[in-house]
This record gives structure tokens, sequence and C-alpha cells, in this order.
């Protein structure tokens, strides 16, 4: 059976493109233009969004992480995003120079180094904790970011409090936690889990959960 042709579309340019073209640049921010219509007049505030951005030939899913926020008033919608780059999205540049040991490799949903370790891709989840922010990921720890500038400030916990799921002295471990975290409003607690599933030659899995206070900044957009 032949299927039909459908009908031919022409798609603009920012509809093609991933992004990649922001991965070196800096903060950017941007201002709604209304075509049509008008912004209502009965919103305010701010929307995070978190997602990466892949260059060519690298899946989107271990892109750079990015955070996106969106200031709305009555007359204008404001538009501001930033690059999330922890400590391993340096290494992972400065790697690209060396041998394969060194550099980093796309190997299924990882972004993985054989001497380094892997990436943690910041795109998971900005989630509000009373004054303060964090930005998720599946497989690393969770970081502090600034809601003002989308600059990161520091990861959630220190390295020696989250346990490696593969037993290999990596700068940059495999962390399995949730990128779902959630806040006690009542106390101000943090719970989140770490966790590893049993490992071929007889290396049992583990789950830890943890809960404690995150601190307070008075920093908001």
């Amino acid at each position: 059976m032949e299927i039909p042709q459908g009908p031919s579309r022409i798609m603009p340019t920012s509809m093609l493109s991933s992004g990649a073209e922001d991965l070196d640049g800096h903060r950017r921010e941007l201002e709604l233009n209304v075509l049509d219509g008008a912004v209502p007049t009965d919103i305010h505030g701010h929307l995070f969004i978190a997602g990466s951005i892949a260059s060519l030939g690298r899946p989107a899913f271990t892109g750079e992480g990015t955070l996106y926020r969106f200031d709305l008033e009555a007359d204008r919608i404001r538009l501001t995003q930033n690059i999330m780059r922890p400590p391993c999205h340096y290494a992972d540049r400065a790697a690209a120079n060396f041998g394969e040991l060194m550099q980093f490799r796309d190997i299924g949903l990882s972004r993985i180094s054989p001497l380094l370790g892997i990436r943690t891709v910041l795109s998971n989840s900005p989630i509000p904790l009373r004054d303060r922010m964090i930005v998720t990921t599946d497989a690393g720890r969770p970081w502090e970011f600034d809601p003002v500038t989308l600059e990161l400030v520091t990861p959630i916990g220190k390295a020696d409090e989250w346990l490696g799921s593969i037993p290999v002295p990596w700068a940059f471990p495999l962390v399995l936690s949730t990128a779902h975290p959630a806040e006690d409003e009542a106390t101000g607690e943090l719970f989140t889990v770490n966790f590893s599933n049993p490992a071929p030659g007889g290396r049992p899995g583990f789950h830890t959960w943890s809960a404690g206070q995150v601190g307070r900044s008075s920093t908001s957009p």
C-alpha cells in the first residue's frame, strides 16, 4: 500500500536548531515580541524550566543542562537562559585534547570517561526550597543555583556523603539519586535518596535516604 505524501511545510530555522550555538555563550535575555493580541494583564511571577542542549552528533539526553526563567508581568514577558556548568563540564572540554582514556564519550544514556568518570547533566527539575532553588539530575548530586543570575552556587552535600554505584576511584563517580526530591514544608527538610542496583560479580546493591536542612538565602528574582 502506497503511503500518500503529506503536505510540505517550511519550518523556521529556530525550530530546527537545538541551541548548540549557545553552549559556549554566556547568559542571554530575550523579550517576547507580541505579534498579535496582548499579554494577559492578570499574570505575574516567574516560571523556571530545565532542559538540555546537544551539539551535533550528541544525544540530547547527555547534552549540557540549561535553565530558562520566564519573568511574567502584566505588560511584558522576558526570558533568561543559562547553561549549567558543573566541574565535570570543564573536565569534559579539557579532556577532549587528550587520549581516548581521558575523553568523555556518549554510551547509552550516560556520558563517560574511562579515567575521569560520569558527566552530571543538570537538566531535570528546578525545585524551590523556601527561598533557595536547586536543579536536579538522575545521575549526580543536585546543585543549588542563583535564581537571579541562573549561575550554579554549590552542590547539595559533600562528595563523601554520596555513594558511587561503581567501585572505581573516579573524580566524577556515578551517583544515582532521584531527580525529584521533596521538601517538608513544615520543617524545611529536604528528602532525597542515593541508591545502586546489584552489580555483576556479586556486588550487592544499596539504597539510602537522607533528610537535612539545606539552609537559607536572601536572593530572589
